[in-house]
């Protein structure tokens, strides 16, 4: 399990971070409404969320 974690954690932060910068570049096109970016924008917030749970478990499991 906890190999498994230390495979999944970077990949959730890497994804994390991608959909935060997809978000905030969707933000500065002039043509877009900003429904783009605010989907993009709570994709990021659960990405994060469960970014955070799986460093927590892997503490727990580690400790």
């Amino acid at each position: 399990m906890q190999t498994i974690l230390e495979i999944l954690i970077p990949i959730s932060i890497i994804i994390t971070v991608g959909i935060m910068f997809g978000g905030a570049f969707s933000m500065t096109k002039s043509e877009s409404d900003g429904k783009k970016s605010n989907k993009m924008m709570r994709y990021r917030v659960l990405s994060q969320f469960i970014s955070i749970i799986l460093i927590v478990l892997y503490v727990w499991i580690r400790s």
